[in-house]
């Protein structure tokens, strides 16, 4: 297995675990490629997200993807048809030992070249450890965002390649936080 991909409710800490994993592979040694998202909390809520690298130099670019603007959600595809891809290109290129991608399955599911790319990367031998948004978020954002595209048909097709490549989805919850975070411990270090 060399794809490892979280679901769970928001804030079980998919994302809490996949950093930790990415903090503990770094300081092993290990070469890191792709993308996280961060939240940009708000008063109430939140104001939008940013994508930025995942490896060594995750404190640099930090480039808003989607934000909040009055009432309605702003999705700036070009983020992913450009930054986005070309990190996951650079890994295609420079092969790191870990590709970590936090987090799939929203509007950037309708952006082509940065799909086609991400098709490439889980037809590669590279691992990839990561967080897709579980069917209940991907319903919940789509209601709160209504102008975002829909993207149901690509994450049909995210699942279905991932499967075929060998891949592996867990749900994280509450219950069994322990036992996932031990799976990745193993798929970090490789057995």
């Amino acid at each position: 297995m060399n794809k490892l991909f979280l679901q769970g409710d928001s804030g079980v800490g998919k994302s809490t675990l996949i950093q930790a994993a990415l903090r503990h592979f770094e300081a092993a040694g290990g070469r890191v490629g792709g993308f996280l998202t961060k939240r940009m909390p708000a008063a109430e809520g939140t104001a939008g997200f940013v994508l930025r690298p995942s490896g060594s130099d995750r404190r640099g670019r930090m480039t808003p993807f989607l934000w909040r603007q009055g009432e309605d959600w702003i999705f700036d595809g070009a983020v992913f048809e450009g930054y986005a891809t070309e990190l996951l290109e650079q890994a295609l290129r420079c092969r790191p030992g870990l590709v970590v991608l936090d987090e799939l399955g929203g509007a950037e599911f309708a952006c082509p070249r940065f799909m086609a790319a991400l098709d490439r990367l889980l037809c590669s031998e590279l691992r990839c450890l990561g967080v897709y948004k579980q069917r209940a978020n991907d319903a919940r954002q789509r209601a709160a965002m209504p102008n975002l595209p829909d993207r149901s048909a690509q994450r049909r097709a995210f699942e279905q390649r991932l499967l075929a490549s060998g891949g592996v989805l867990l749900t994280l919850t509450p219950e069994n936080r322990g036992q996932v975070a031990r799976q990745i411990d193993r798929f970090i270090a490789g057995s």
